[in-house]
């Protein structure tokens, strides 16, 4: 298990704190436009998959955040797939399509690729990461400067 806390600093950076189980983490101070919507829509997809070998549950098994990202790192297994479906549904968020458009293209990609779209990734998955994301993002944008967000994965 692992507690993400999201401080709002200021409207261009925010820090990123992790405590595992064990109460090792770290704290990084990020920059908002960067990083907040990708990590938060890791958590949505994680969360609602139940995912146990991407981004979160890797950064629970003694990973540093710094170890997990960065353009140079190579994924292989869940964690891979994980990174493609975060970069095809972050444009998706952003429109207000039905979910079968984003799942035709991502059908599309994995016969072109060869990759296999995982079962868990139907439309109601979509539906369900969209208004997670919705509302974790309500969330973010009513914290004060200097206020916390805390997430726990996985989720209770």
């Amino acid at each position: 298990m692992i507690t993400v806390f999201l401080t709002r600093v200021s409207n261009t950076h925010h820090t990123f704190s992790y405590q595992r189980s064990d109460g090792r983490g770290e704290t990084l101070t990020l920059e908002t436009k960067s990083f907040l919507f990708h990590d938060l829509l890791h958590y949505a997809i994680e969360s609602e998959a139940n995912l146990r070998d991407s981004f979160f549950a890797r950064l629970a098994r003694s990973q540093s955040y710094d170890a997990l990202t960065g353009p140079d790192i190579r994924y292989d297994g869940e964690i891979s797939m994980t990174e493609k479906i975060v970069g095809g549904l972050t444009g998706y968020m952003k429109t207000e399509q039905p979910p079968e458009v984003f799942l035709a293209g991502i059908r599309n990609w994995g016969q072109a690729s060869g990759d296999t779209i995982p079962a868990w990734l139907t439309r109601d998955f979509v539906i369900n990461v969209k208004e997670r994301m919705r509302r974790l993002q309500g969330e973010w944008k009513a914290l004060p400067f200097g206020a916390t967000m805390t997430l726990a994965f996985p989720p209770n």
